[in-house]
């Protein structure tokens, strides 16, 4: 499991500079994703519900905080917005090759879209929908263990057998006369 500081440095480095909403939501993003595919957490950010989806007070501090990450605020159109960006990439902790390749597949697949777009995304994932009151904690761990039992071979071997049992006692045959 990567630190929240690995992985914005790594998004950071992979993307180049970022809005705030769009580092968090693609951090978000890249979270879920990571779960779904391999039943695991890929962080140790914690996300809360929040007026634009999910939000990580987490990432605030880093960006606060690490001497390898500047914010910088920029003219975006006809408002001002704030852009962090990694000051040194050289010095960001190198990720074991399967965790880069999935960041930078999901940057690749979210890097065009706007932070409202990502927001609207991020909003109608299955934990942030399980989420009903403003500033609920998200539960990733939750998530990210559903989806290591419904993964495993043996949860997909329970239900094959499952499945031929009730073929056998024709339940199949029985529902589909009615």
């Amino acid at each position: 499991m990567l630190t929240g500081v690995q992985l914005i440095e790594n998004i950071l480095k992979i993307a180049g500079p970022l809005p705030q909403k769009k580092i968090q939501k693609l951090a978000y993003l890249a979270e879920i994703e990571y779960a779904e595919k391999h039943g695991a957490r890929l962080s140790d950010l914690s996300f809360i519900r929040y007026y634009y989806g999910p939000f990580s007070s987490d990432i605030r501090n880093i960006e606060d905080e690490d001497d390898n990450i500047v914010t910088e605020e920029v003219q975006q159109e006809t408002y001002p917005a704030k852009k962090s960006r990694i000051v040194a990439p050289e010095k960001v902790d190198k990720l074991e090759p399967e965790i880069e390749s999935h960041l930078k597949e999901v940057i690749t697949k979210y890097i065009e879209k706007t932070g409202k777009e990502l927001e609207i995304i991020a909003d109608n994932t299955e934990p942030f929908g399980e989420t009903v009151n403003f500033k609920d904690p998200i539960d990733l761990e939750g998530y990210a263990k559903y989806h290591a039992i419904i993964g495993s071979d043996n949860f997909l071997k329970e239900i094959m057998e499952k499945d031929e049992e009730n073929q056998r006692k024709g339940l199949y045959q029985q529902a589909n006369s009615r």
